[in-house]
This record gives structure tokens, sequence and C-alpha cells, in this order.
């Protein structure tokens, strides 16, 4: 049970359990998701449903005795995208920098749709249900992967001290900001507490509607039912719902113009503990997580720094400072520079960080 309020913000590094792929291995999904055939003959990608929803918004967009044009058209983007792409640190980054050019980012956001949507699908949140004859062990190994990830010591963490009658407030002091478009954690509390407390679904996503949890970069589908644009979790992309889910993917400039940006700030000020679980540390990240002029509360964070040097470490530990307006980034209505908060670089991974910490995220 967390005794302090804990906000842990997520990278693509926690979701890498469940086989979702890093930095690198999104991109490299993304130029395949949009490859040609040949690029002298084929005016269409590869991809038979990306395919098919460009053929579809270029017949709407130009009409039938020009539709192919318009195709021409983003087959050039989508040639933009794969150009460009290996060249961004991220894909947040690459999709600001060409937030003027509308065809690209479209294509962009639609690849990301898919990939995600693909991915959740596939993953072993979605219990194997296809008949075959090792069925069982197909289950059994989904089973195991989802016990042996971080995420389960993260609901022994946030179960543990809690009842079937208390379940409701299993979230009270939890809160997270996910930079990651998919929604597996979401997916896997819902199962945990299922399991957990001998609950039915419907208990369980009712109590983790409680929980504040914030996407800054939008996400694949609202994973509430009640919410708008909800899309089940596993929900294989189709032609009719990826245009609206990549509708919902942000660019850090929109979600700074949003009240996103306003709520990710006030998570973090709240916090008396945050917890960075396979972050990145990009630059226009820190900027979204700074909370200006906000009061801040932590005294302790905690970060997975898996392969970084010591003076990359060093870096990040520095720019806690920053964000938290601490020591020489005190604000101005401050009579004495405020302290660090107390900082624990944890050099393996999520799971590493859960195992050697667990004392100290639930102390008082």
């Amino acid at each position: 049970m967390l005794r302090k309020d804990t906000t842990f913000v997520i990278g693509a590094g926690g979701s890498h359990d469940f086989g979702f792929p890093l930095g690198e291995g999104l991109r490299n999904k993304i130029t395949d998701l949009l490859a040609v055939d040949d690029a002298n003959t084929s005016i269409n990608v590869k991809d038979p449903v990306i395919a098919a929803i460009l053929k579809d918004r270029a017949i709407r967009e130009a009409g039938v005795n020009d539709w192919t044009v318009r195709l021409e058209a983003y087959r050039r983007a989508a040639a933009t995208i794969r150009a460009g792409l290996p060249y961004a640190r991220s894909i947040d980054g690459y999709l600001e920098g060409v937030r003027d050019l509308p065809d690209v980012e479209f294509l962009a956001k639609l690849a990301i749709a898919t990939i995600i949507l693909r991915h959740e699908a596939g993953s072993s949140l979605v219990p194997y249900t296809q008949p075959a004859a090792n069925a069982a062990d197909i289950r059994a190994k989904q089973v195991a992967q989802l016990t042996g990830s971080w995420h389960a010591q993260l609901g022994q963490i946030l179960f543990d001290g809690h009842t079937r009658d208390t379940v409701d407030g299993v979230f009270e002091r939890a809160s997270f900001v996910i930079f990651n478009y998919d929604r597996c954690i979401e997916e896997f509390l819902v199962t945990a507490l299922q399991r957990r407390f001998a609950i039915d679904r419907g208990r369980a996503v009712k109590a983790l509607a409680r929980c504040n949890i914030i996407h800054p970069y939008g996400q694949v589908g609202a994973f509430f039912p009640d919410q708008p644009g909800y899309v089940p979790f596993g929900k294989l992309d189709d032609q009719q719902v990826l245009p609206e889910v990549a509708a919902g993917i942000r660019t850090f400039t929109e979600a700074m113009e949003e009240s996103i940006a306003d709520a990710v700030k006030d998570c973090i000020a709240a916090a008396e503990t945050i917890v960075f679980m396979g972050f990145g540390w990009l630059a226009q990240n820190m900027e979204l997580l700074g909370v200006g002029n906000r009061v801040t509360n932590a005294t302790k964070v905690f970060a997975t720094t898996m392969g970084m040097p010591k003076g990359e470490v060093d870096v990040v530990s520095g720019q806690m400072d920053e964000i938290l307006r601490r020591r020489s980034h005190s604000p101005p209505y401050e009579s004495t520079p405020l302290p660090s908060a107390d900082f624990t670089s944890e050099n393996g991974d999520c799971k590493a960080l859960m195992t050697n910490c667990w004392l100290r995220l639930t102390s008082d």
C-alpha cells in the first residue's frame, strides 16, 4: 500500500515487458508499415488496412475523378516519413517537427495508431482463445508473462493492505503520467484487480476510474467504456476505427496548448514521491513535466536509468531540481532555496526498481 501521494511517470520502457517496441523499434515499424512495393509503380502503401484508409480518404477529398492525384500526395508523405524518421530521436519529436505538414502528420499518427493497436491485440494482456492443440501452453505463457512483469510488483505495492471491501480506495494515493500511446497499464491493473480480489471486470474498471491517469500525447482510444472515443483493449485495427484513433494522438505543441499540460504539472507538483519508469528524458517531455511556479511536495524521486553512464545520470538528477523548482531553480516567492528531493537511480530495468526500492516506495 502506498502511504504517500505517488506519481508514476511511465515512458516507452514501461511497456517493453509486453513486447511493445522502444524508440528505434517503433521508428522501424513505422517505416516498414508505410513502405510501398515499388516506389516507381505503386501509388499506395503495402499494408492493406492503411492502403484502404488512404484510398477512401483520397476519394472523399478529391472525388472519383482525381483521387489518384490525392493518393499520390499521401504516398509522397509516406516517403517523407520514411526518409526523415531515422533522424529523429523519438516519434514524438518527429511529429513536433513536421506539425506544419498535415499529410505527414496525419499519416504518422495513423501509423502509430495501427502499430500500437496491433501490439495491444497481440499482447499477453489479451487471453488466447483460438482453438489449438497447444492453447493451454500459450495461455500458461501469457500468465507467466503477466506475473513476471514489473506491473505485477506494482500491483502488489498498490493492493497490499486492501480487501474486497476497500478496492475502491486502491488508487487513492496513486497517479500516472503515461507518455505512451498504449493502455497496458490500465488493462493490467484491471486484470490484476479482478484476479487479486475475485471481483468482476465492471467493479475493477470502476475502481481504476478513480485513479488520475494522464496520457500527455494521447492514446489509441479511450480506455473506459463511458468515455468518448472508447476502443476496447485488444480490438484489432480496422478501417473505420483507425482514423478516429489517430486523431486522438497529440503533438507536443498540442499537449502544451490544451489543459493537458496543466493537468500534468499539477500531478507532478502534488506528488510526495515521483517514480520514473522506462523514461527517456527527452527535452520536450521534461519541459512538459516542469511545474512552473506551483508549490511542490516531492521529497523522493526514483528513476530507472538503465545503461546510462554516471555523467548522464548526474544530468538527470540536476534536471529534477529544475522540474521541481529546487535549489537554484527555487521560485522567487521562496525566501531561501528549497532543498533537492532525494534522488534514487536504479541502473537496471523497471522490475529492478520495483524489487530494489520496494520498502522505500511503501514507507511513511
